[in-house]
């Protein structure tokens, strides 16, 4: 029976200092997208409501102008009344076009958080490509470097959802 022994080489200073350089830069961009990617879904899930509050406002209005028909019909002995439709009508109308400004407005923070998320990947993507040539760089220099299994800075360390862009996971 015999056994194999395998020699590692302990990795130097610079080599780990380095390693750890690299494995930060790769944790803040990760953060970045992530953080990117919450505001992004936040935006949407706050356009989705108000998408419903506009359609629950233009609903209220119909309300409104049905009740504003039916009581014009006893204008004679319901003045008052009619008045009150009347004002309710104006209020519903100007709260469905606050409604809309609003979702307009949130339409437009989407647009401005995709592109945001966008460019947290295009750096990451950047990022990525500038540490691998300069740890190519590095090992060419340095014979004996040996790349440590974790040092793959495009996958994410952890298993958390939060961080887990490029490949799916099997």
């Amino acid at each position: 029976m015999s056994t194999t022994t395998t020699v590692t080489r302990q990795m130097t200073d610079e080599e780990k200092r380095i390693e750890k350089i690299w494995l930060k830069e790769t944790k803040a961009e990760e953060t970045a997208i992530a953080h990117a990617l919450k505001d992004l879904q936040a935006a949407e899930k706050a356009h989705t409501k108000s998408a419903k509050q506009a359609d629950k406002a233009i609903h209220t209005h119909d309300k409104t102008v049905k009740k504003e028909h039916k009581t014009a019909k006893a204008l004679n002995s319901a003045s008052q009344k009619h008045d009150n439709a009347v004002a309710d009508e104006r209020k519903a109308l100007k709260n469905i076009e606050i409604k809309r400004q609003h979702q307009s407005k949130l339409e437009q923070d989407i647009a401005a958080k995709k592109m945001a998320l966008e460019q947290a990947e295009r750096r990451k993507n950047t990022g990525d490509t500038e540490r691998e040539a300069r740890r190519k760089t590095f090992a060419s220099n340095n014979p004996t470097y040996e790349q440590t299994p974790h040092a793959n800075l495009n996958m994410p360390q952890t298993g958390s959802p939060t961080n887990m862009v490029g490949p799916t996971h099997a």
